[in-house]
């Protein structure tokens, strides 16, 4: 009788012990979570981050979010510096960043232009080119051959599109 009452002493204290890491490992996994990267807006709103774009430039990290008002840089992806720039229209749409050279070009849904800047921990911007319409949800893209495009498109009936720019001429597309 001592070694059954023994056996299911032993059976019960490895139940509750795998049971017990069971729901250990549950309560490790929220259901939700925040992110982890704390952004500093510069204005005091709501935390807003949606559509990021990040490029990395001599080995300087560079975070382009819509509606932040601005965008961020950092050399380790956990400390930012947030940088409000001047010529630069950052609205409620999704941003698009390409680098070539050292020169930054930004555009975005809503706005039918292309600016740029070689200076960015400053946030000086410049206008290069007007568009000749809007594209939804624009994607730059600098291929391997040097050539950069514009991948565009939001409708589901319609699909992706994509148009070849001309960076540095007065107008593209």
């Amino acid at each position: 009788m001592y070694k059954s009452t023994l056996k299911t002493a032993v059976i019960l204290v490895i139940a509750a012990w795998i049971a017990n890491s069971i729901f250990a490992q549950v309560a490790d996994k929220p259901v939700t979570f925040c992110n982890p990267i704390s952004l500093d807006y510069g204005t005091g709103r709501a935390r807003r981050a949606g559509e990021p774009v990040v490029v990395l430039h001599k080995d300087d990290y560079y975070l382009f979010v819509s509606g932040a008002g601005g965008y961020w840089y950092s050399t380790d992806m956990m400390e930012w510096t947030y940088v409000v720039p001047t010529g630069l229209p950052i609205v409620n749409s999704p941003p698009s960043v390409i680098i070539i050279g050292n020169t930054f070009y930004f555009t975005s849904s809503v706005r039918p232009e292309i600016y740029l800047t070689t200076e960015p921990k400053k946030g000086v911007w410049k206008k290069e080119a007007d568009l000749s319409r809007e594209y939804g949800d624009a994607a730059l893209f600098l291929d391997d051959d040097g050539r950069v495009y514009m991948y565009y498109g939001w409708s589901q009936i319609e699909g992706i599109k994509a148009v070849e720019l001309d960076i540095g001429r007065e107008r593209c597309g």
